[in-house]
């Protein structure tokens, strides 16, 4: 290799460097101009439906455990099973929201 190569090849690294601390330095004026607000409503929207989904399988998971203990005279623990896993299904929406806060 010659010293112009080497020479050249240590211009485009210190020029990739400059580029990168220009990109890092405009980078909150980039979140600002509402990239971020699109992402949170996006956001939103899907823990809006998780929510409604929730609600959907906890009764659907209580419902089933009432007409198996009613109808099938299933014992408690297999009744207390459906009821668990339903509410830890229809309440990772919430438990998400929460240990993300």
């Amino acid at each position: 290799m010659t010293t112009a190569t080497t020479s050249n090849n240590r211009m485009a690294v210190m020029l990739g460097f400059l580029v990168m601390a220009a990109l890092f330095a405009a980078e909150p004026a980039l979140a600002q101009t509402g990239g971020l607000d699109k992402v949170n409503t996006f956001m939103d929207n899907v823990l809006a439906v998780l929510r409604g989904v929730s609600i959907t399988t906890v009764t659907i998971a209580i419902m089933w455990a009432g007409y198996k203990f009613l109808f099938k005279h299933a014992d408690i623990a297999e009744v207390g099973k459906i009821l668990a896993g339903g509410l830890l299904i229809g309440g990772a929406a919430e438990l998400a929201r929460y240990l993300l806060s």
